[in-house]
Formats: C-alpha cells, structure tokens, sequence
C-alpha cells in the first residue's frame, strides 16, 4: 500500500495545487476484486487486467518475488501490452514481473533490495541495480518505498516544471526528492558516526607517535 501511496498521491496534489487535470488512474486487479495488503488492509480495484483500454503509463505494483498460480495470466497481460505500445513502470518487486515477462530486455531495472539475490539465483542474465530508481523513456522501476514518491516528484518535474515540483514537496514536507543514483540501504552506508569515529581513532594513533 506504501507504495501505490507513494505513487498516488504526489500525482494528487500536483492535479490539486495546479488546479487542473493534469493526471488521472485507474487501480487494476487481477480479476477487479479488492486486493490484500502486506499491512493486512485491502485496496479497492477499478477494474481488471483484461482491460486494454489504453494509458499512457502502465504501473505495476508488486511486493513478492515468489511465483503465483496466476503468473502465465499476468505475464501474458504484461506481453499485450508491451504489444500494444504501453510504457511501462514497476514499483517494488514489479520488475521481476516484467522480466519474466520478457519486457524488459537490455534495460536497466532495480528492485527492492530484500529480493535482489534470490532474484539473480534464478535470473542470472539480469543483475537488477542497487540505487532507489532507474528510468529510460521506456520504462521506469522503483525499490519501493519513499522511492516512489522520489520518482513521481521527479516525472512530474520533467512534465509540469520545477515550480510546481516544488510546491508538490512542500506539500508533502518531503523535501526534494533524491536522486537516481542514491543507494537503497543505509545500514550498508557508513554512517557520519562511523567516520567521526574513524577519524578520531586515527587522530590519536598520529598522536601518539
């Protein structure tokens, strides 16, 4: 649910605080029924799958990287699509959806870092990325999480302008969104505890020379 949040709601205020219409959506399942959230609450469908009617951008929202009963039916969706022409995006574990599907190619992708090993064991032609996002003009994927609303900030900055980008972050008391290239994991980072430390440390080795 964080993450079609985090790529709803930025849209939203951006339609809101330009006072126009700049995007509309259309939240689909499998079969158009409610789907269950990892936090136990349900998100209510427009419709279904089986639904070509065109868009602009299709994203698909996952958060499981597990093969379903239902995967030759969302794949085959995806594949038609593709057919069709449809830009895609994919949001936390989407793209091994979309890689399975056959969709995304050479592309670069990222995907939630929970995921990326298992992933590779069984891809082993598609090393996802490390950072929060990465985007082409085909198509652009998203670890999921505060990521997404980075990205959406970012689309609509490159759509609507650095104002109302701005007025968008504001809104959200986010700040600027980060960049592409920021890496997923901070507990991977060293941390400005562990270099203050570091540099103290060597502060009193040269000291004591």
């Amino acid at each position: 649910m964080l993450n079609l949040a985090g790529a709803i709601e930025p849209l939203s205020i951006a339609n809101r605080l330009s006072e126009q219409l700049r995007y509309k959506w259309r939240v689909l399942s499998e079969d158009g029924e409610e789907v269950s959230c990892t936090n136990g609450m349900s998100c209510p469908a427009d419709g279904a799958i089986d639904d070509d009617t065109p868009c602009d951008r299709l994203f698909y929202c996952a958060f499981d990287d597990t093969a379903k009963p239902n995967a030759r039916t969302i794949a085959g969706w995806l594949r038609r699509r593709a057919r069709m022409g449809t830009l895609f995006g994919a949001l936390g574990t989407a793209a091994a959806w979309l890689v399975r599907a056959g969709v995304v190619g050479e592309r670069a992708f990222t995907l939630h870092w929970s995921v990326q090993n298992s992933f590779f064991e069984m891809h082993p032609n598609h090393r996802p990325a490390t950072q929060i996002y990465t985007s082409d003009e085909r198509l652009v994927t998203f670890a999921g999480g505060l990521s997404v609303s980075d990205m959406m900030l970012n689309l609509i900055q490159t759509e609507l302008g650095e104002g109302i980008v701005a007025k968008v972050a504001d809104h959200r008391i986010g700040g600027l969104p980060r960049t592409s290239q920021t890496p997923q994991r901070l507990s991977c980072r060293p941390s400005i505890w562990d270099a203050q430390r570091s540099l103290s440390v060597h502060h009193g080795n040269a000291g004591s020379r």
